[in-house]
């Protein structure tokens, strides 16, 4: 094996991304302008306690893709796969034999997705979300900004 395996057959460009929890406090006074109360501030204090991260992905299954050769085990990327597919030594990617052994493996690319759509009429394009990992902070972030940074920031 190369170092490559089902995860990165899944998860080959995926990001991961992060976020931030807290509060934030303003240095408010509190006005009565007749039947609302307005608050009005000039600084605040933003305190991050805790942070989370997780993954995106999206399948999208774009173009001719190759994704590995693959059966019930698991996946075996052949990166000369297209030149050996034309010179014949690997099965071609209409290849499906009867009776062929369980652990061979065929090979599986945006095409197999695309056809088993055309055939089926079911399955599509995906956005994924991994579980959020989320960690609290043993010391809270603490920043301070301006009325003038938050109106900058919308």
């Amino acid at each position: 094996m190369n170092g490559l395996d089902d995860l990165f057959g899944a998860l080959a460009s995926f990001g991961l991304y992060l976020s931030a929890s807290g509060t934030v406090t303003p240095d408010a006074k509190t006005l009565d302008t007749g039947s609302v109360f307005k608050v009005v501030a000039t600084n605040y204090q933003i305190e991050i306690t805790h942070i989370a991260i997780y993954a995106r992905d999206t399948y999208d299954f774009i173009g001719d893709q190759y994704l590995g050769h693959w059966n019930k085990n698991g996946v075996e990327v052949i990166f000369n796969y297209i030149l050996e597919e034309k010179i014949g030594i690997l099965a071609p990617r209409d290849y499906q034999p009867s009776g062929y052994p369980p652990d061979m493996k065929l090979p599986v690319g945006n095409w197999s997705f695309n056809e088993y759509r055309k055939k089926h009429s079911k399955g599509g394009d995906l956005l994924i979300f991994s579980d959020l990992k989320t960690i609290r902070l043993k010391r809270p972030l603490r920043y301070n900004i301006t009325s003038r940074q938050v109106a900058q920031l919308s």
